[in-house]
C-alpha cells in the first residue's frame, strides 16, 4: 500500500503553497488535518481548487468544513480537486518554526 503525506506551514499570516492532489488515488480517500502548534493563534481556512495543474493554478475556493478556524480540525475532499492550500487571515505566537499546518494523507492500493 503507497502512501502520500504533504504538508506546509505558516508561520505569519499568509497563503501557503499549493499541495497537488494526486487524483488516480483520489478514491481510496484523501485527509486534510489543520494543526495549530502549541501557543499559537489565529484564523484559517483550506482553500481548494480544480484548475489544471500544467496551466496554472488561479481559482480557489473555501472548502466547505475547514473554514474560519480558530483551531486544530481534521476533515477530507468529498469531490476530486487538483490541489489545496491553506490561507492565514491571522496567526500570532509563532515562535522557533512554528505555526499552523495543513498536512494532506493519500493512500493507494
Amino acid at each position: 500500500m503507497a502512501k502520500s503525506y504533504n504538508q506546509k506551514t505558516l508561520t505569519a499570516a499568509g497563503t501557503s503553497g499549493a499541495i497537488p492532489i494526486d487524483l488516480a488515488t483520489f478514491r481510496n480517500g484523501v485527509g486534510l488535518l489543520v494543526t495549530f502548534d502549541a501557543n499559537v493563534g489565529g484564523n484559517c481556512e483550506v482553500q481548494v481548487c480544480g484548475d489544471d495543474p500544467a496551466i496554472g493554478l488561479t481559482h480557489w475556493n473555501q472548502h466547505e468544513v475547514l473554514n474560519g478556524l480558530t483551531s486544530s480540525m481534521n476533515g477530507n475532499l468529498a469531490y476530486p480537486v487538483s490541489a489545496v492550500r491553506l490561507v492565514a487571515a491571522s496567526l500570532s505566537g509563532s515562535q522557533g518554526g512554528s505555526g499552523i499546518t495543513l498536512a494532506v494523507v493519500q493512500v493507494s492500493g
